[in-house]
């Protein structure tokens, strides 16, 4: 209605483009874009809505440009140096994700530094340093209104270092405290506590609790706005229930829908202990080679753009 009453309004438009995006309509999501920035070039929100939707879609270079874009705007813009160093690390962009870290720590961007470490651990998790990643890890404690935050790093941990009697304490600690939210396990980093709870409690033979898991994550996934969007995690989450019932050809089946609607986190396959069902077949590594063709192409179009230059003042910058 505020659309309405004033389409030229950037902030009710943003909303509307929101919403569009959140319902699966990309296409009309960026033509609210081009409406914002027509009337106002000058607002970093709308810049960052449409690098989301293109790292979601998997187009890192062309996202790497429009967080750019808002940081030209507002060179402290936390959601766009967050996307750049998501996007860059993604990609394997390694001199530049490491420019991003400079970037956040030097800037004014109100990262903290629980955030800051977090985000480096993931990029540790990237470059297949799993050993470092989870000594990152381990460092964090976050305070305030995060809700379950401590408790997911400290099952994580456990996870990866196989330990899935302590990882299952950890991630029911999550659940036993929300129980008012019933589909927090579900939502929860993206579907990651739901899938690695089902596959620790596989690991200590409590099949009934991970197979009620199981159903009840496929259930959610199904009915979600993921589906209705056609968004990449709803077909690697599909991709990784499936796994955990054994069931190869579907397997195969939704990590072929995650990389058409865009997924291109490759990294993430080796340290998914439950792809081992295909990680080392060659179909599947011919899938995740064509992700990486991808990938440098997309490093190589970036590969001159210097076209942000670091905190005014900062010689020692040349620039990204």
């Amino acid at each position: 209605q505020a659309y309405v009453l004033d389409p030229k309004s950037p902030v009710a438009a943003y909303n509307v483009a929101l919403c569009y995006y959140q319902a699966g309509s990309d296409k009309k999501a960026m033509e609210i874009f081009s409406k914002i920035i027509s009337n106002d070039p000058y607002y970093p929100a709308a810049y960052n809505l449409v690098g989301d939707i293109l790292t979601a879609r998997g187009r890192l270079d062309e996202s790497i440009s429009m967080y750019k874009r808002a940081l030209d705007v507002d060179p402290i813009n936390k959601g766009a140096i967050q996307g750049l160093l998501i996007a860059n690390m993604d990609m394997g962009q390694v001199k530049k994700t490491q420019y991003w870290f400079d970037y956040a720590t030097k800037s004014n961007a109100h990262f903290s530094p629980d955030e800051l470490n977090l985000m480096e651990a993931r990029y540790l998790a990237s470059q297949g340093h799993a050993n470092e990643a989870l000594d990152s890890l381990k460092s964090l404690k976050f305070t305030g209104k995060v809700v379950g935050m401590n408790d997911f790093i400290d099952g994580e941990v456990a996870f990866y270092q196989e330990n899935f009697a302590q990882a299952v304490t950890a991630f029911e600690r999550i659940v036993e405290q929300n129980l008012a939210n019933e589909n927090l396990l579900f939502q929860f980093s993206d579907g990651q506590l739901a899938v690695h709870l089902a596959y620790a409690y596989i690991q200590i033979e409590q099949h009934a609790q991970a197979q009620n898991i199981i159903e009840g994550f496929e259930h959610f996934l199904k009915s979600s706005q993921t589906k209705k969007s056609n968004d990449p995690s709803y077909y690697y989450n599909m991709a990784l229930i499936s796994a955990l019932q054994n069931n190869k050809a579907e397997t195969y089946q939704y990590i072929q829908g995650a990389i058409d609607a865009g997924w291109v986190k490759v990294w993430q396959v080796d340290l998914e202990p439950i792809l081992t069902l295909i990680n080392e077949e060659q179909q599947f590594k011919q899938m995740l080679g064509g992700i990486k063709a991808r990938l440098a192409n997309m490093r190589a179009r970036v590969s001159g753009d210097n076209s942000f230059l670091f905190i005014e003042g900062d010689t020692e910058s040349d620039g990204f």
